[in-house]
């Protein structure tokens, strides 16, 4: 699952690549305590870091791995957060309520005719640029549902501005009325 991490001098290597070839370039690349290499020798340092962080936040698409967002996956699977139990406690009972049919306060807001479920997850195939291969479900396309019934049309924007605030980012909300 994780990206590959590089090294900062990989970075520097490849952020050098790209300026025009000649002596000129080469003699400020040079020179350590220059401008120009100073500032490769920083952006490189930031894709790193850059890197590193992109694979904290891949763990946290998954409940099972989430700890910065399990407040996040609490609040949108449970309609509750469970903040002085532990973090295993937290990630068992995500994964035994992992129906996603019971969102409370979408349920409150719609005046108690709402059902929520998942629509759709989009499946992904083939090969990713990091050089994972993919094949199943792709984490960050999520569709829900949203079912509602006996609303009236004025409520309805209310009603979908509540609802896509209880949803974590990578979902997106799809609503059908029926009268």
């Amino acid at each position: 699952m994780d990206i590959k991490n590089s090294e900062t001098s990989e970075y520097e290597s490849a952020l050098k690549k790209l300026l025009p070839q000649g002596s000129y370039w080469e003699n400020l690349i040079a020179d350590d305590r220059g401008d120009l290499a100073l500032v490769i020798k920083e952006r490189a340092m930031r894709l790193s870091e850059f890197r590193s962080r992109m694979n904290q936040l891949l763990r946290e698409a998954f409940p099972v791995s989430a700890k910065e967002t399990i407040s996040d996956w609490e609040r949108v699977t449970l309609g509750e957060t469970h903040e002085d139990w532990t973090l295993e406690e937290r990630r068992s009972e995500l994964m035994a309520r992992r129906d996603w049919k019971s969102i409370p306060l979408i349920y409150q807001a719609a005046g108690g005719g709402a059902e929520v479920r998942p629509a759709y997850t989009m499946a992904a195939f083939g090969r990713a640029k990091c050089g994972q291969t993919i094949c199943g479900t792709f984490a960050s396309l999520n569709v829900v549902k949203i079912s509602v019934s006996g609303i009236e049309e004025i409520k309805r924007e209310t009603l979908e501005n509540a609802a896509r605030n209880l949803l974590l980012a990578n979902q997106e909300a799809f609503f059908e009325y029926e009268q």
